[in-house]
């Protein structure tokens, strides 16, 4: 009982730590775009990132026998117009984070995807294979270099605590 009770202590205090990263990690991200201004999009990026949201909603939309804009306004909380900013901002993120990978010479190497997907499966409980097949390689590749993104700039501020 006390092995089980300490594994569970364990998990919680790791998930528990992962969530005040994430939201210290998501704060600092938010105050990169938000300080961050793409110039020019590249062509069709906003639009094919947008096709992909769209048929993706159309797809769920027609699974609970609704149309699109129904769906949108009701499991999404959005318009067709606000899908669009979206997207347009998943674009932006994405540029900024590759601008800055480039800038800061910071790409991942195979041993860091490894780590993150080492770290997600004791966190979720589960096997490194069943994280990759879940989340992909890519997405997961994506998400080690904005954790060491976010740690090359973080190195250059201060952290404080909101009031």
């Amino acid at each position: 009982v006390e092995s089980c009770l300490a594994y569970q202590r364990e998990g919680a205090e790791m998930q528990k730590s992962y969530s005040v990263i994430s939201s210290m990690n998501l704060e600092l991200w938010n105050q990169v775009l938000d300080n961050s201004e793409v110039l020019e999009y590249p062509e069709g990026t906003v639009e094919a990132t947008y096709q992909e949201y769209r048929d993706m909603y159309e797809y769920y939309a027609s699974y609970y026998g609704t149309d699109y804009d129904t769906f949108l306004a009701e499991y999404v909380g959005a318009t067709d117009a606000e899908l669009l900013e979206e997207c347009k901002g998943i674009v932006k993120e994405e540029l900024v984070l590759y601008a800055l990978v480039k800038e800061l010479d910071a790409n991942v190497t195979q041993a860091e995807i490894d780590g993150k997907v080492a770290f997600f499966a004791e966190l979720y409980g589960v096997k490194n294979d069943e994280i990759i097949n879940y989340y992909g390689e890519e997405s997961l590749k994506k998400t080690a270099l904005y954790d060491k993104i976010l740690a090359i700039v973080a190195s250059y501020g201060e952290i404080t605590e909101a009031e």
